[in-house]
């Protein structure tokens, strides 16, 4: 899974959708594509935990946060983005940045 960390935000997803970290990197090794990964999780992800969870991961800011340092230490574009209020929208950032091309 290279750089990418499973502790934090997907850690959270997971769990609301009833999959484990180590079921999902079985899944990923033995894909042969993101599509393979996207089928897995489609047939053993909790579906009708979806609605909820992003439901809750949509309307988090900053504010929600229990350790906001920890954060800003893992995600430095809040630092440097002061205009991004939703962690959502921090995420995205983040991911633009780390995997621009």
């Amino acid at each position: 899974m290279g750089a990418y960390q499973i502790p934090g935000f997907s850690e959270s997803m997971l769990e609301a959708i009833g999959v484990s970290e180590d079921e999902l990197r079985d899944a990923v090794e033995q894909a042969s594509s993101d599509e393979d990964v996207v089928v897995w999780l489609r047939g053993h992800a909790d579906k009708s935990k979806y609605r909820e969870f992003s439901e809750r991961m949509r309307n988090r800011t900053l504010n929600d946060l229990e350790n906001p340092a920890r954060f800003r230490e893992r995600y430095p574009i809040v630092n440097e983005r002061p205009d991004l209020h939703y962690l959502m929208d921090v995420l995205e950032a983040d991911d633009r940045q780390m995997f621009a091309k």
